[in-house]
């Protein structure tokens, strides 16, 4: 008999993010399968708590008159990347950026957010321009299964 064990999570942050080469952070949990899903708070890194095929989406609004180039990394490598910019300086165009990755992942694979150069927008609790998802759509017991 084959157990499922649901993994996910709906995460986001309305703070306003700058920096170069950092780690994304997130401090609003909308939904999440259990509380040790990442390694410490602000939720921040994910950590695999199941083999498996994972889903994971991220989506962020560019502070005006900067740049967004973030990458979603698993284990420390790159695997997606996403880059827009705020043209006009007065982020009238919105510029939003979003990626979704699907990606197989052993226990104990850590998967985060980049932002390697940019802003990211704050907002407020309603406006949580910064968001990332997760979830498990496969689970794997056997190793050739991959």
């Amino acid at each position: 008999m084959h157990i499922f064990q649901e993994i996910f999570f709906s995460i986001s942050t309305s703070k306003r993010i700058q920096c170069f080469n950092c780690i994304v952070t997130f401090d609003t949990v909308f939904t999440m399968s259990s509380e040790d899903l990442f390694e410490a708070h602000p939720k921040a890194i994910f950590v695999a708590p199941k083999r498996g095929i994972y889903y994971f989406q991220f989506h962020a609004l560019a502070e005006p008159g900067h740049p967004v180039k973030a990458q979603l990394v698993v284990n420390d490598k790159a695997k997606a990347f996403v880059y827009d910019r705020d043209v006009s300086g007065g982020n009238n165009r919105f510029a939003m950026v979003g990626q979704s990755l699907m990606v197989p992942l052993e226990v104990g694979d850590r998967f985060y957010v980049l932002l390697y150069e940019g802003a990211l927008k704050g907002g407020d609790i309603s406006h949580t321009f910064t968001s990332l998802n997760g979830l498990l759509v496969a689970s794997l017991t056997n190793r050739n299964e991959l």
